[in-house]
Protein backbone atom coordinates (compact mmCIF):
# COMPACT_ATOMS: atom_id res chain seq x y z
CA UNK A 1 0.00 0.00 0.00
CA UNK A 2 2.86 2.02 0.64
CA UNK A 3 4.49 1.54 -2.27
CA UNK A 4 1.07 2.27 -4.21
CA UNK A 5 0.72 5.32 -2.83
CA UNK A 6 4.29 6.46 -3.43
CA UNK A 7 3.85 6.22 -7.55
CA UNK A 8 0.69 8.09 -6.86
CA UNK A 9 2.05 11.68 -5.79
CA UNK A 10 5.83 10.66 -7.89
CA UNK A 11 4.66 9.80 -10.98
CA UNK A 12 2.77 12.05 -13.51
CA UNK A 13 -0.36 9.93 -14.54
CA UNK A 14 -1.71 9.61 -18.09
CA UNK A 15 -3.59 6.12 -17.69
CA UNK A 16 -5.42 5.53 -21.28
CA UNK A 17 -8.86 4.50 -21.56
CA UNK A 18 -9.40 0.79 -22.18
CA UNK A 19 -9.70 -0.29 -25.71
CA UNK A 20 -12.79 -2.66 -26.61
CA UNK A 21 -12.13 -5.57 -28.65
CA UNK A 22 -10.60 -4.25 -32.38
CA UNK A 23 -10.94 -0.72 -31.65
CA UNK A 24 -8.26 1.39 -32.67
CA UNK A 25 -6.83 4.88 -31.52
CA UNK A 26 -4.40 7.09 -33.51
CA UNK A 27 -1.61 8.17 -31.28
CA UNK A 28 -1.66 10.94 -28.92
CA UNK A 29 1.02 13.64 -29.09
CA UNK A 30 1.74 15.77 -26.11
CA UNK A 31 0.26 18.84 -26.08
CA UNK A 32 2.96 22.10 -25.89
CA UNK A 33 3.03 23.92 -22.57
CA UNK A 34 0.58 26.92 -23.75
CA UNK A 35 -1.54 24.31 -25.13
CA UNK A 36 -1.23 22.37 -21.39
CA UNK A 37 -1.91 25.64 -19.66
CA UNK A 38 -4.82 26.97 -21.45
CA UNK A 39 -6.69 23.84 -21.12
CA UNK A 40 -5.67 23.08 -17.45
CA UNK A 41 -6.33 27.00 -16.89
CA UNK A 42 -9.84 26.37 -18.34
CA UNK A 43 -11.09 23.55 -16.25
CA UNK A 44 -8.98 20.81 -18.14
CA UNK A 45 -9.14 17.37 -16.41
CA UNK A 46 -7.19 15.62 -18.36
CA UNK A 47 -4.47 14.19 -16.85
CA UNK A 48 -1.82 14.48 -19.52
CA UNK A 49 -2.84 18.21 -19.75
CA UNK A 50 -2.17 18.09 -15.98
CA UNK A 51 1.20 16.38 -16.17
CA UNK A 52 2.76 18.54 -18.99
CA UNK A 53 2.90 21.22 -16.78
CA UNK A 54 5.66 19.51 -15.26
CA UNK A 55 7.92 20.46 -17.26
CA UNK A 56 6.61 24.08 -18.06
CA UNK A 57 8.86 26.33 -15.76
CA UNK A 58 7.24 28.80 -13.23
CA UNK A 59 4.17 29.39 -15.87
CA UNK A 60 3.48 25.64 -15.43
CA UNK A 61 4.04 26.07 -11.94
CA UNK A 62 1.37 28.79 -11.71
CA UNK A 63 -1.33 27.03 -13.95
CA UNK A 64 -1.40 24.15 -11.59
CA UNK A 65 -2.04 26.72 -8.95
CA UNK A 66 -4.28 28.52 -10.42
CA UNK A 67 -6.29 25.22 -11.88
CA UNK A 68 -6.19 24.38 -8.42
CA UNK A 69 -7.73 27.02 -6.96
CA UNK A 70 -10.73 27.03 -9.71
CA UNK A 71 -11.18 23.72 -8.57
CA UNK A 72 -11.76 24.19 -4.89
CA UNK A 73 -15.26 22.15 -4.96
CA UNK A 74 -14.18 19.34 -7.11
CA UNK A 75 -14.38 15.84 -5.26
CA UNK A 76 -13.40 13.55 -8.78
CA UNK A 77 -10.56 11.62 -7.49
CA UNK A 78 -8.71 11.11 -10.15
CA UNK A 79 -8.15 14.92 -11.35
CA UNK A 80 -7.23 15.71 -7.73
CA UNK A 81 -4.65 13.12 -8.07
CA UNK A 82 -4.01 14.46 -10.93
CA UNK A 83 -3.24 18.03 -9.76
CA UNK A 84 -1.56 16.25 -6.51
CA UNK A 85 1.12 14.33 -8.33
CA UNK A 86 1.85 17.16 -10.74
CA UNK A 87 2.00 20.03 -7.68
CA UNK A 88 3.72 17.87 -5.08
CA UNK A 89 6.68 17.14 -7.87
CA UNK A 90 7.78 21.38 -7.77
CA UNK A 91 8.17 23.70 -5.24
CA UNK A 92 6.86 26.76 -5.88
CA UNK A 93 5.21 29.64 -3.65
CA UNK A 94 2.00 29.72 -5.92
CA UNK A 95 1.54 26.26 -5.25
CA UNK A 96 2.09 26.51 -1.10
CA UNK A 97 -0.14 29.86 -1.58
CA UNK A 98 -2.89 27.83 -3.13
CA UNK A 99 -3.06 24.54 -0.98
CA UNK A 100 -2.98 26.98 2.34
CA UNK A 101 -5.90 28.52 0.62
CA UNK A 102 -7.98 26.17 -0.14
CA UNK A 103 -7.20 24.20 2.88
CA UNK A 104 -8.91 26.61 5.17
CA UNK A 105 -11.38 27.26 2.83
CA UNK A 106 -14.52 26.02 4.24
CA UNK A 107 -16.61 26.11 1.22
CA UNK A 108 -14.21 24.03 -0.35
CA UNK A 109 -15.13 20.04 -0.91
CA UNK A 110 -13.73 17.75 1.90
CA UNK A 111 -11.72 16.15 -0.90
CA UNK A 112 -10.33 19.23 -2.58
CA UNK A 113 -9.45 20.54 1.27
CA UNK A 114 -7.73 17.16 1.99
CA UNK A 115 -5.74 17.24 -1.28
CA UNK A 116 -4.56 20.58 -0.13
CA UNK A 117 -3.13 19.14 3.05
CA UNK A 118 -1.24 16.85 1.26
CA UNK A 119 -0.08 19.40 -1.44
CA UNK A 120 0.72 21.03 1.80
CA UNK A 121 2.59 17.89 3.31
CA UNK A 122 5.09 17.48 0.15
CA UNK A 123 5.77 20.97 0.19
CA UNK A 124 7.23 20.76 3.80
CA UNK A 125 8.28 17.37 3.91
CA UNK A 126 9.01 14.65 1.56
CA UNK A 127 10.43 12.03 4.31
CA UNK A 128 7.38 10.51 5.58
CA UNK A 129 4.10 9.17 3.74
CA UNK A 130 0.65 8.40 4.73
CA UNK A 131 0.15 4.69 4.58
CA UNK A 132 -3.31 5.03 4.06
CA UNK A 133 -4.81 5.03 0.49
CA UNK A 134 -5.72 7.67 -1.64
CA UNK A 135 -9.07 7.43 -1.47
CA UNK A 136 -9.36 7.14 2.61
CA UNK A 137 -7.20 9.92 2.48
CA UNK A 138 -9.63 12.77 0.59
CA UNK A 139 -12.81 11.17 1.96
CA UNK A 140 -11.99 9.37 5.39
CA UNK A 141 -12.22 7.91 7.92
CA UNK A 142 -8.65 7.42 9.00
CA UNK A 143 -9.93 4.57 11.63
CA UNK A 144 -6.64 3.71 11.97
CA UNK A 145 -5.60 7.00 12.86
CA UNK A 146 -2.09 8.84 11.38
CA UNK A 147 -0.73 5.59 9.55
CA UNK A 148 2.49 6.72 8.54
CA UNK A 149 5.92 5.54 7.18
CA UNK A 150 9.35 6.61 6.10
CA UNK A 151 10.43 6.88 2.03
CA UNK A 152 14.33 5.73 1.41
CA UNK A 153 15.32 7.31 -0.53
CA UNK A 154 13.41 10.70 -0.07
CA UNK A 155 12.68 11.70 -3.85
CA UNK A 156 13.63 15.08 -4.94
CA UNK A 157 11.58 17.88 -6.79
CA UNK A 158 11.65 17.56 -10.39
CA UNK A 159 11.32 21.82 -9.82
CA UNK A 160 13.03 23.88 -7.28
CA UNK A 161 11.95 27.85 -7.76
CA UNK A 162 12.86 30.45 -4.70
CA UNK A 163 10.61 30.56 -1.71
CA UNK A 164 10.83 32.64 1.39
CA UNK A 165 12.02 30.89 4.71
CA UNK A 166 9.26 32.02 6.17
CA UNK A 167 6.84 29.53 4.01
CA UNK A 168 7.72 26.48 6.08
CA UNK A 169 6.25 28.55 8.93
CA UNK A 170 3.28 29.79 7.51
CA UNK A 171 2.87 26.23 6.10
CA UNK A 172 2.59 24.71 9.99
CA UNK A 173 0.68 27.58 11.44
CA UNK A 174 -2.16 27.37 8.65
CA UNK A 175 -2.17 23.49 9.20
CA UNK A 176 -2.09 23.94 12.88
CA UNK A 177 -5.15 26.49 11.91
CA UNK A 178 -7.32 24.03 10.21
CA UNK A 179 -6.49 21.21 12.86
CA UNK A 180 -8.30 23.34 15.46
CA UNK A 181 -11.08 25.03 13.17
CA UNK A 182 -14.38 23.14 15.14
CA UNK A 183 -16.04 24.38 11.86
CA UNK A 184 -14.50 21.98 9.59
CA UNK A 185 -15.27 18.48 8.98
CA UNK A 186 -14.00 15.72 11.16
CA UNK A 187 -11.97 14.29 8.34
CA UNK A 188 -10.27 17.50 7.68
CA UNK A 189 -10.11 18.42 11.36
CA UNK A 190 -7.78 14.61 11.79
CA UNK A 191 -5.99 14.80 8.65
CA UNK A 192 -4.29 18.08 9.39
CA UNK A 193 -3.71 16.83 13.17
CA UNK A 194 -1.85 14.13 11.07
CA UNK A 195 0.06 16.36 8.56
CA UNK A 196 1.20 18.08 12.18
CA UNK A 197 2.27 15.14 13.71
CA UNK A 198 4.45 14.63 10.04
CA UNK A 199 5.90 18.13 10.10
CA UNK A 200 6.40 17.63 14.24
CA UNK A 201 8.19 14.11 12.84
CA UNK A 202 10.35 15.74 10.06
CA UNK A 203 11.99 18.63 12.65
CA UNK A 204 12.71 16.18 14.77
Amino acid sequence: MVAAFVALVTISLAMPQALSAGQEVAPRSQPSCREARSAVINGSTDSWDISTLIDCGPRGAEALATAFGNARTATDPRFLRSLMSAMANIRHPDIVEVAIDVAGDGGASVPARATALLIVKWQYSRTIIFADGLEILLNGPLKGGCQMAWITPVPDFDFVYPMRRSYRRRMAAAVTDVAADDSAPEHIRQLAACVQEIFRRADS
